[in-house]
């Protein structure tokens, strides 16, 4: 996890199954898959 001077977040790791970052869920196409996500001080995220 990274935290940038204007509070923008990033953060990354990797995840097995399903996982929900607000946005809908994400399904591993495998064993397991990475994310990076970021959230900014408003929390948008992308």
């Amino acid at each position: 996890m990274v935290v940038a001077a204007d509070g923008t977040i990033a953060l990354g790791g990797d995840f097995d199954g399903t996982i929900d970052f607000g946005g809908g869920p994400l399904v591993t196409a495998g064993l397991a898959d990475v994310f990076v996500a970021t959230s900014t001080a408003t929390r948008s995220t992308s």
